[in-house]
């Protein structure tokens, strides 16, 4: 018989393979953690990213309506932006050229516009009553815009009733209704707008003066705010309680406006004007500053996942830091560069 050859590892052989295997095995479980996070981040980054651009998107839309129903003031000022240092119903302060936030510098943009129904005055009575043509979708305490004729004087007001009833002054092809009103204090071009006759003006239906802004939140961090001011929806500073939240964690708005200019064919940079007085073409640029929501990233991740100077609080070489995103669009304002009547 031939003998059993028994053969195996010697202590040192297996010694040597655990370590192999352990080192194998932590490495594994580092770059899988690495890229948890890194998913994480990225998850997080298109979360941000997502509804950023739902923000901008509202901005736009709305932006590309500024003027409608109160084009430019009789001195020949756009009135669609509200520019400079200014100040809303309520007292709050706002600036359009920089605002300081959190340590970080933001715009504030204002906006006029009306974007309900447009019907002819037919008839007016000055400072009590008028009619329109019908078919506007106009209701009792919607908040409108009166334009007289030439365009050169408007006033908002408050309706307290639209009832239908027989033309008393101009025939309108479907009728008339009658609206009783009460001047609102909001959007005027001049003192005279009070005792300007608004007959066969236009009435501009849904008016809206519209701030957006960033503030401070104590728990969410910054966030951008959208404020409608009104009379009976005030606005009293630059907090909580003025508007509603459209975006959180927004670090700033920036704003730059141009002017098209027809002698030199070119755009030219208006955004630290207090107003724009000369009519023509009207571009904005946007430009939002928002962060991630989760920071919880190794070194190696956060160096792998964005790019130098895109971290709040910088740098972004360090653990702890939150990836920040910055979402960018163009606007054409449709009402500026109209045909202005002196």
């Amino acid at each position: 018989m031939s003998a059993v050859s028994s053969k195996g590892f010697t202590l040192m052989e297996m010694l040597v393979s655990l370590a192999i295997g352990a080192f194998v095995a932590l490495t594994a479980v580092s770059f899988v953690g690495d890229q948890v996070r890194l998913l994480d981040s990225t998850t997080s980054k298109l979360e941000s990213q997502q509804e950023s651009r739902v923000v901008l998107e509202l901005l736009a839309a709305e932006l590309r309506s500024a003027g409608l129903g109160v084009g430019y003031t009789i001195d020949g000022q756009f009135a669609g932006l509200i520019r400079g240092d200014f100040s809303v119903i309520g007292g709050a302060s706002f600036r359009s050229d920089g605002a300081e936030v959190g340590g970080l510098s933001t715009d504030d943009l204002g906006i006029r516009f009306a974007r309900g129904d447009v019907r002819t005055i037919s008839n007016y009575t000055r400072g009590i009553s008028g009619q329109v043509c019908s078919g506007g979708d106009f209701e009792a305490d919607d908040l409108v815009l009166l334009m007289t004729r030439n365009g050169r004087t408007a006033h908002t007001a408050r309706l307290g009733a639209v009832t239908p009833d027989a033309c008393q002054g101009t025939q309108c092809v479907d009728g008339c209704e009658t609206f009783n009103f009460v001047f609102e204090q909001g959007y005027e071009t001049g003192g005279d707008a009070v005792t300007a006759s608004y007959r066969e003006g236009e009435l501009f239906g849904d008016y809206r003066e519209v701030v957006y802004f960033v503030a401070e939140h104590p728990i969410r961090g910054n966030e951008l705010r959208r404020a409608e001011i009104s009379a009976d929806q005030v606005c009293g500073g630059r907090a909580e309680g003025c508007g509603v939240t459209v975006g959180n964690q927004v670090d700033a708005l920036q704003v730059r406006v141009w002017l098209f200019d027809e002698v030199t064919g070119g755009w030219v940079d208006v955004t630290g004007r207090g107003s724009i007085d000369e009519v023509g073409p009207l571009r904005v640029d946007l430009e939002l500053v928002a962060r991630a929501e989760r920071s919880a990233m190794s070194r190696v991740a956060l160096r792998s996942a964005i790019e130098p100077g895109s971290c709040y609080p910088e740098p972004c070489d360090s653990q702890g830091k939150t990836p920040r995103e910055s979402l960018r669009t163009t606007i054409e304002i449709r009402n500026a560069g109209r045909m202005q009547i002196r």
